[in-house]
């Protein structure tokens, strides 16, 4: 797959992107509803507050196959920052090609010597994203995580 790119997103991205995020919250129902106001949201505020995060689009032979959004924090339990995949998607046609597999191997690679990890999380019936996180090296986190909505 050497026509295999991982480009950030721009506004004429839109469309697709929005497209995908849809698709995402469709297959893999999560337990929040996903709105195009949400997505726009998320756009204009990384768009204008870089040091947040980015959103990343796959491109396969300049086609949109896929996208991720990483997101920055600093945690001082590991004495640095942590990027955060918050979610990743590759469209059903492009999938168990190694797309996403390439794409957390190159952020893995890139971050290493400016972040301390790499955390990301799935929802619980998704097997199929489990063994492949597992396969590139991550493990549970030993922490338990709660979450409480405004």
């Amino acid at each position: 797959m050497n026509d295999l790119r991982f480009e950030p997103s721009s506004g004429e991205d839109l469309p697709a992107l929005q497209a995908m995020v849809l698709g995402l919250y469709t297959e893999d129902s999560c337990a929040q509803p996903m709105s195009v106001e949400k997505i726009r949201d998320t756009v204009a505020e990384l768009s204008a507050r870089p040091d947040k995060g980015r959103i990343v689009l796959f491109r396969l032979a300049g086609t949109v196959v896929g996208y991720a959004i990483v997101l920055n924090f600093w945690s001082n339990e590991y004495g640095g920052d942590l990027l955060v995949v918050d979610e990743l998607y590759v469209r059903p046609g492009w999938r168990r090609r190694g797309i996403a597999g390439a794409f957390i191997a190159q952020l893995c690679d890139q971050t290493g010597p400016v972040a301390k990890g790499l955390m990301l999380e799935l929802t619980p019936g998704n097997q199929r994203a489990l063994d492949l996180y597992r396969r590139q090296g991550f493990h549970p986190d030993p922490n338990r995580h709660l979450i409480r909505i405004f």
